[in-house]
């Protein structure tokens, strides 16, 4: 497994990388999250507002943890955290397994109405006519592969039927 921690404050990024198991992989971030990692930790009272939706937030008012942090509180920080969905979205992006995905106006339209059916089909004729009001199906078709280009790195997110339209796999959304 690979934490990675957004903070200013050594003393909280020394207190969660000491509590975590050896085979636990902490690396140190600023304010990005450029990295491939199963976990992120952001801490709001030295950066602000988390940039990246699915991480864990920890601080001093309106966080998931207050500090300074207990092992205890390390812990279910990071069982918070593996049961974050693995996709999530941003202003204008997706965000895949904590990777920030940039999208085009027309990209994140589509992408927001299929994330906000919470893995139910939505047509293809739905969709046409919310994104673009008048087009034709091959225009539906090549955003569709788009999206997929962008979004899937060996496993399928959006499935498509021709009976019913396409969805996101419900494995990649939110169980709540």
């Amino acid at each position: 497994m690979r934490v990675g921690i957004a903070t200013l404050n050594d003393y909280l990024w020394q207190k969660i990388r000491l509590a975590l198991p050896r085979d636990v992989e902490c690396i140190r971030l600023s304010e990005t999250a450029s990295e491939d990692l199963d976990i992120y930790v952001w801490d709001c009272d030295t950066l602000g507002d988390s940039q990246i939706p699915s991480a864990v937030t920890v601080g001093r008012e309106g966080c998931s943890l207050a500090s300074p942090l207990s092992f205890e509180d390390i812990s279910s920080l990071l069982d918070k955290a593996e049961s974050a969905p693995p996709l999530g979205k941003g202003t204008r992006c997706a965000y895949l397994r904590g990777e920030r995905i940039q999208l085009t106006d027309v990209e994140y339209t589509l992408f927001d109405i299929l994330y906000s059916a919470n893995g139910e089909f939505v047509s293809r004729e739905e969709l046409l006519r919310r994104v673009w009001g008048d087009a034709t199906d091959s225009v539906l078709n090549v955003y569709i592969h788009y999206l997929r280009e962008k979004l899937e790195r060996g496993e399928k997110i959006i499935l498509s039927s021709r009976k019913y339209g396409y969805k996101i796999d419900g494995r990649f959304l939110s169980k709540s």
